[in-house]
């Protein structure tokens, strides 16, 4: 029982959390970051933080695991920034969340000048986010990486208690089949007017253009190869000697743990403009420098036209779209001929393959405009 209508009780906030994470089926070393309500006051606040702290001993008791004594699990409160929101502070919180694993980015809790005297984090997983930085992947026991988890707590008058467990999604792995399409997929675009339109095209052209997943371009590729400057980080972060680290032998048996694995990937983020997530692509420090001193390559960074399904985009932009009078078709058999056609149209130009008019209450105007038989037609003849 709370001694009032308004005052928190940990232990009811930590079976909460217990029950919302053991019901998740993870390993709470996984788990990176928590929303926490934060009430703002003298007496809430170490009160949330007594029950997290309650929570997380359970959960690692249960996962036969000892509680670390380093930190690995980030909090902090949305109403820091923004204020108290009342009925609208969970879901506050929760998109603050779902915008931190969107950009990979833990950000900070500001204005915050002095913590409570009475939160005492020291010998717990836990830490305040005082400083925005990019959220890291975090590793599973078997040493491969996880996605990224987090909670999300909101409180109310009465012991009204609500936690959510989030995880961000990752993709399933491609199928292992050709990307280009055995036969031209027609792409449709319209809008209200010429100019629009020819934005339109000009902005898929860009989606296709932009790197892929994690890639960056590093700002400045180093002008000799890094292999025994990342060497010399991992040795770093891991306190071992340089000598001590075999370039090929597998990342996950170099005794990295959350943290220090953490750290490595801000650290190579910082000095090649990696983003975390790319550190995981690489099974060793060989293959991870490889990749860093290639820099961006004769060909430029791998492209969402290597791997974008090109069906996919043809059927959502012919069914999922409300058609304006401006309209343009496209026919390409591959995404970077795709995008070249539209940056054509972009620029002015109706290149071949491409067909581009006007329609006023469903009739023709303008331009004459071929009807899907008359394109497909066209396609199967080869004619522009």
């Amino acid at each position: 029982r709370a001694a009032s209508m308004t005052a928190p009780n940990p232990n009811a906030q930590a079976d909460l959390l217990v029950k919302a994470w053991e019901m998740s089926q993870v390993d709470p070393a996984t788990i990176t970051y928590m929303e926490a309500h934060g009430t703002g006051t003298a007496l809430g606040d170490p009160i949330e933080i007594t029950g997290l702290k309650k929570a997380f001993t359970r959960l690692y008791a249960k996962a036969g695991k000892a509680l670390p004594a380093e930190p690995h699990c980030g909090i902090g409160s949305v109403k820091s920034n923004l204020g108290h929101l009342e009925r609208a502070s969970g879901i506050a919180g929760m998109l603050k969340v779902l915008l931190a694993m969107k950009h990979r980015t833990l950000p900070a809790s500001i204005n915050i000048i002095e913590v409570n005297p009475y939160i005492k984090l020291e010998g717990t997983p836990f830490q305040i986010v005082r400083q925005t930085r990019p959220w890291a992947v975090p590793l599973g026991a078997d040493g491969k990486p996880v996605p990224r988890r987090a909670g999300v707590s909101s409180f109310g008058m009465g012991g009204v208690n609500g936690h959510v467990v989030l995880e961000e999604y990752l993709p399933a792995e491609p199928e292992a089949e050709p990307i280009t399409s055995p036969e031209p997929q027609l792409f449709v675009l319209s809008a209200k007017g010429e100019e629009p339109l020819r934005h339109q095209a000009e902005n898929l052209a860009r989606f296709l253009e932009e790197p892929a997943g994690d890639a960056l371009i590093p700002l400045e590729p180093p002008a000799a190869g890094p292999t025994e400057e990342v060497r010399a980080l991992a040795a770093s972060v891991l306190g071992l000697d340089i000598g001590d680290l075999d370039l090929e032998e597998p990342l996950s048996e170099l005794g990295f743990e959350v943290e220090t694995y953490t750290r490595f990937q801000q650290e190579l983020g910082e000095r090649f403009a990696l983003a975390p997530g790319r550190v995981s692509q690489y099974a060793t420090l060989a293959g991870l420098a490889a990749e860093i001193g290639a820099g961006p390559g004769a060909d430029g960074p791998a492209t969402r036209a290597s791997s974008v399904d090109l069906r996919r985009v043809a059927y959502t932009l012919q069914v999922g779209r409300e058609p304006y009078p401006h309209r343009l078709a496209v026919a390409a058999g591959g995404a970077s001929e795709l995008a070249a056609r539209l940056r054509a149209f972009a620029a002015g130009e109706l290149p071949p393959g491409a067909w581009s008019g006007l329609v006023r209450g469903g009739k023709k105007a303008k331009e004459s405009i071929p009807g899907e038989s008359q394109v497909r037609a066209a396609l199967a003849s080869g004619r522009p």
